[in-house]
Parts: structure tokens; C-alpha cells; sequence
């Protein structure tokens, strides 16, 4: 098991839960990747973040943060998620120059479904989105931070 700095982006591997080891996600087939910058004065903005020798630390609120682009709650092996949060406003820029950039509404915060430990990621959904429609799992989008996993060959 490693981390994100440590694994090889070009093999298949598994990311589990740093915290329980749990699988959380498969890397097949490959994810888009967007960079987040934080909103300012929302700390509560902040993802796990595993460090190099494994340990588990908060992610500084005041730095981008890189995540995978998930898109559906069924790609997941085992997530949980959040009651809905206060509304936080997220930017998603594209690692793909080609691909469109992203305003989303951050709904909920994405756990390890079997230690409820987090948060790894957030969902969201599209600010033009008629908000006369309930929030489902089926309506959010998907982000898991890249460094909240331990990836496993």
C-alpha cells in the first residue's frame, strides 16, 4: 500500500480508506482529475490527506486540492455521505485543457461507508440545477480527493 506520490498512475490498483483499509473505489477505467481551489474562509473545506508514510493529516484549507471525477454513487464499492452541508460554492478546473471547467454547489461530504470516517470527497451539483427538483444520489456529481485514499497495487 502507498500513497498517492508513491503509486504508479499507470498500473491498476484499488484505493481503500486510510483509516480502516476498506475498498472505497477501483481505478478502472481511469478518472478525469479537476484541481479545486477552496473557497476563501470556508475551513471547512479541508479533506484527509495521506501523507507519504501513510499517516493521516487534514489538507491546509488555503491549498488547491486535486480530485478524481466519479461519475455515479454506483462506481463506488463503499461510500457514505454526508447530511446535506451548508452551501459552499466550488470552481472545479480541469487537469485536460480540453475539458469544460465545472460550478458546482458542494451538497455533501463523501465518507468510508464502514468506519463513516472523512471526509474523502464531496458531492455536488451543477449551480444551474433546478432546485425545485429533490436531491438524490442519482442528481450530485461525484469528487473523491485524490491523497484521502491509500492506493493499492
Amino acid at each position: 500500500m502507498s500513497s498517492l506520490a508513491q503509486t504508479d498512475k499507470q498500473s491498476k490498483y484499488t484505493l481503500r480508506c486510510p483509516f480502516c483499509r476498506s475498498k472505497v473505489i477501483s481505478s478502472q477505467p481511469p478518472r478525469p482529475i479537476y484541481t479545486a481551489q477552496p473557497p476563501p474562509d470556508r475551513a471547512e473545506f479541508s479533506f484527509v490527506n495521506v501523507t507519504e508514510s501513510l499517516g493521516v493529516e487534514s489538507s491546509a484549507p488555503d491549498q488547491p486540492v486535486q480530485f478524481y471525477l466519479v461519475g455515479s454513487m454506483w462506481d463506488f464499492d463503499n461510500i457514505g455521505v454526508s447530511r446535506p452541508s451548508s452551501t459552499i460554492n466550488v470552481e472545479m478546473s480541469p487537469i485536460e485543457p480540453e475539458t469544460q471547467t465545472l460550478s458546482l454547489e458542494l451538497a455533501r461530504f463523501l465518507t468510508c461507508a464502514d468506519c463513516d470516517k472523512g471526509p474523502l470527497g464531496f458531492a455536488a451539483q451543477q449551480h444551474n440545477t433546478d432546485t425545485t427538483q429533490p436531491q438524490t444520489g442519482e442528481t450530485l456529481t461525484y469528487f473523491l480527493a485524490t491523497n484521502s485514499c491509500i492506493y493499492d497495487n
